[in-house]
């Protein structure tokens, strides 16, 4: 989140090879784009019994990283 001047979107997916949820975050704050807010929710709780998360990050560029699976 403290790159978020950097990225468009994130997506996850939970227990999913496909990320297929946006993740919200707050809009950059160019006279201090590192800075989290203090009402930004930087964490996400998840089911406990979720085995894996997939992220794709996309960049404001446009560029797309790869899908990156992390398992439990």
């Amino acid at each position: 989140m403290s790159f978020r001047c950097a990225i468009r979107q994130v997506r996850i997916g939970l227990d999913s090879a496909i990320p297929d949820r946006a993740i919200a975050m707050p809009p950059c704050n160019q006279k201090d784009p590192l800075a989290i807010p203090s009402d930004a929710q930087p964490y996400l709780k998840v089911p406990p019994t979720t085995g894996s998360v997939s992220v794709e990050i996309t960049y404001r560029d446009g560029s797309v990283s790869e899908v990156k699976t992390f398992r439990r």
